[in-house]
């Protein structure tokens, strides 16, 4: 998903990807509240999107233990 090379950049026999396949990605937070936590879930959402339209973000609520 990480793209480091500028569209300008000369690089022998590269080749350019243009269609990503869907990814799904899993987060979890274990403990309390923390501060940044929702701006770290937005900008893996939008990062998702930007990659494939069809990637999803999953949260998990509830406890680990039972």
């Amino acid at each position: 998903m990480a793209h480091f090379l500028r569209a300008t950049a000369k690089v022998p026999d590269a080749q350019i990807i243009t269609e990503h396949p869907p990814i799904r990605v899993g987060i979890v937070f274990c403990g309390r509240q923390s501060p940044g936590g929702h701006n770290v879930i937005w900008g893996l959402h939008s990062a998702l999107k930007i990659h494939n339209p069809n990637s999803v973000l999953l949260g998990f609520l509830g406890n680990l233990h039972d």
